[in-house]
């Protein structure tokens, strides 16, 4: 009878050990849906390849096995769909004001990522100065992307008229109309628009307005219920800085 109790402790025992591998084993590789809805470079340049990427791949080191963070390229209508059914994930290298969230109160936010600025682009030859009011683009041609919002009181002289707006689908549509002249002006961010001229040999052809339409930071985004998540991620951001690899994916971005 001993020896029955005795072989009953040892399987419990052994299952036991088992199921505490198990929750280990599940807990250390944690998988964490990080959502991206700029699928245009720098930050998508290909399969599996860009800023976006490269992050990833610095993050999950930085994880050892803790989390296993996956990147999902997602249009912007499709992101906010999944947070309204309260899906679970962090969005990359964004604003607060990009996602309704001025008072950083519907998500968790980490410290700044990096610091960027949206442009204000027209040609070499026909330069339009933006001073920061609608009135400085007033009976202009604007190239916007569908589905993205502007500056208020841009978007409502836009509704009214005073700014006759044309949608493409990418930056580069609007840099390519820009060039035929089919439009008078449009607006990025700095990154993009480097990674355009370079990428499409126009250097010399643009003009950059002095005053950008604005100037902003880009940060990591976390869902409410991932609070250990975000714990991780800043910490992760806040070391960033000294991170010679960092340093050398952002140069090779063109981030300064």
């Amino acid at each position: 009878m001993k020896e029955i109790g005795s072989s009953r402790n040892w399987i419990t025992c052994n299952l036991l050990l088992m199921l505490l591998l198990f929750s280990a084993n599940t807990l250390a590789n944690k998988p964490v849906t990080a959502w991206i809805y700029y699928n245009f470079p720098p930050y998508v340049t290909g399969d599996a390849k860009g800023l976006a990427h490269e992050f990833i791949k610095l993050l999950n080191g930085h994880a050892q096995g803790k989390y296993k963070f996956q990147l999902k390229v997602y249009p912007r209508k499709r992101l906010n769909s999944l947070l309204s059914l309260g899906k679970q994930g962090i969005v990359l290298f964004v604003h607060w004001s990009f996602m309704q969230d001025v008072d950083q109160s519907k998500y968790l936010w980490g410290p700044i990522l990096m610091h960027d600025r949206n442009e204000i682009i027209s040609l070499s030859n026909r330069k339009i100065n933006y001073d920061g009011t609608a009135q400085s683009l007033t009976g202009l041609k604007f190239g916007g992307v569908l589905g993205r919002s502007y500056d208020v009181f841009l978007e409502k002289a836009m509704a009214q008229g005073e700014i006759r707006r044309t949608d493409t689908n990418t930056e580069k549509q609007n840099i390519q109309k820009l060039l035929r002249e089919r439009i008078d002006v449009t607006t990025m961010p700095q990154v993009v628009l480097q990674h355009l001229i370079k990428n499409m040999n126009i250097a010399g052809k643009l003009y950059v307005s002095p005053q950008p339409r604005n100037v902003f930071t880009r940060h990591i985004l976390a869902t409410k219920q991932l609070k250990q998540e975000h714990e991780f991620l800043v910490k992760f951001v806040q070391d960033l800085s000294s991170n010679a690899q960092w340093q050398k994916i952002l140069n090779q971005y063109g981030f300064k």
